[in-house]
């Protein structure tokens, strides 16, 4: 999926970004992996920044909830670091 994912940007189909590396999150999830599931998220929100900002946000936010969900707060800091950031670009 994350592939796909890859391919999908390249095309400029921004919509399947999207749809392709949620679709890897959950299959992540339903492996018990919190940690390559919030990486997936990461990958896509990454990948969205520049043309889907808002997009970007939710995906980031999914990312940490993720890894708060599972006890892994401490690896969410470069996550929040990220979005903070991107907050900043987008002066909100």
């Amino acid at each position: 999926m994350e592939s796909a994912a890859a391919l999908a940007k390249e095309l400029g189909r921004w919509n399947e970004v999207s749809d392709f590396y949620r679709r890897a999150s959950e299959l992540y999830r339903e492996c018990g992996r919190s940690q390559p599931a919030s990486d997936a998220l990461a990958k896509g929100a990454s990948a969205l920044e520049e043309k889907a900002p808002e997009e970007a946000i939710k995906m980031y936010d999914e990312a940490c909830s993720l890894l708060e969900e599972d006890g892994k707060e401490q690896m969410a800091f470069d996550l929040y670091r990220t979005v903070a950031a991107l907050y900043v670009k987008l002066e909100k």
